[in-house]
Formats: C-alpha cells, structure tokens, sequence
C-alpha cells in the first residue's frame, strides 16, 4: 500500500504555509481596512454595491474580490480559504496549485526574520502565527 506524506491535493484545492494572521474574527470593513488602509471605505462601498446589484452574500463578494486582488498594500498577501471562509493575511512561505509543493528550507534565524518582518508590516499588535491549511478553487 503506498502512503503519501506531506501535503495532499486533489485538482480543486491549494495548499500553502503563510506567516500571518487569521481575519475570521474581523468584520469585512476591519478585513479591508487592514489590506486596504488608503481607500478602504472606496472598495467596501463597490463590493456592497455589487453584492446587492448581483443579489449575492457580502461574503461571496469579498471572497471573489480577495482572491482576484491578492496583494495587500502592506506587501502582504491575502488569501480567502473556500472551506472555512477564513481569510488569511501575511507572507507565503510555501504554496502549490495542481503540482507538488516546493520545498522550503528556512533556517531558524530567517524564520525570525520573516515574523518579524510580517509583523511590522501588518500593523497587528500580536505577533503573526505559523499558518498551514488548504483552500478550495
């Protein structure tokens, strides 16, 4: 019997291993205040104005605006996750999409960096966390 180890993927989802934060607990206006900080209120309004033009949810609005507007202006990404509706907001270390995963060698100290670097940039007040989860797309 073969076993597979590491990450596995079937050709609808996306794995990845990010530092930074998980924005479930934000309402969708904090979420794009923190990715957005100079023109927040501008993109919240076209969303809202979309999602009611379209009878569609707030929340399938700023999924499908996260996922085709990935980069923060922080330098960060964003990421919206399809099976728990959780958006995550930081630094990829590692990601695949309908391929294997590339390997990853950070040593402790780059490690460090990284977080600290995610940290200043985010703005947050706690430090950033290790985040490895797949999303559906």
């Amino acid at each position: 019997m073969k076993q597979r180890n590491g990450f596995v993927s079937n050709s609808s989802s996306s794995s990845f291993v990010l530092i930074g934060y998980n924005l479930g607990h934000m309402s969708y206006e904090e979420r794009l205040k923190l990715i957005h900080p100079s023109n927040h209120e501008e993109v919240y309004k076209k969303i809202e104005a979309e999602a009611k033009e379209k009878d569609y949810a707030i929340e399938d609005v700023m999924a499908d605006y996260i996922y085709d507007n990935q980069d923060a202006e922080s330098g960060l990404s964003t990421c919206c996750c399809g099976y728990s509706g959780n958006i995550y907001f930081g630094r990829f270390v590692a990601k695949e999409k309908d391929s294997p995963m590339s390997n990853v060698d950070l040593s402790g100290e780059d490690l460090q960096k990284l977080i600290k670097k995610v940290h200043e940039l985010s703005g947050q007040e706690a430090p950033p966390s290790l985040i490895v989860a797949t999303i559906g797309c």
